[in-house]
């Protein structure tokens, strides 16, 4: 592992750090959007394990949203479960 630092316009230090694997290529740290899609193909591949029983009727719609729908959107960002703000903040914001 090796430190770099940069100079900006305003004479601010930017620090960064970065692995080298045994290759030589350095490796980076994964992007938000590395994590999102990890997380979606999880999913995906958990539905296909058992797809039957998913598609079947006792599996219940309340069950997918949780299992699934919930997650597929807290995968892309959205703030599902209102951790930010609550009902009521955004009911007095508007």
């Amino acid at each position: 592992m090796f430190a770099q630092a940069a100079f900006g316009n305003e004479g601010r230090v930017f620090l960064g750090l970065s692995a080298e694997s045994h290759s030589g290529n350095v490796a980076q740290m994964p992007t938000a959007f590395d994590k999102a899609f990890r997380q979606v193909k999880d999913l995906v591949a958990i539905f296909k394990a058992n797809e039957t029983f998913y598609l079947s009727p006792q599996f219940s719609e309340a069950q997918t949203r949780k299992d699934f729908i919930d997650k597929l959107f807290i995968a892309l960002g959205w703030d599902v479960n209102h951790q930010s703000l609550s009902n009521e903040a955004i009911a007095f914001a508007n």
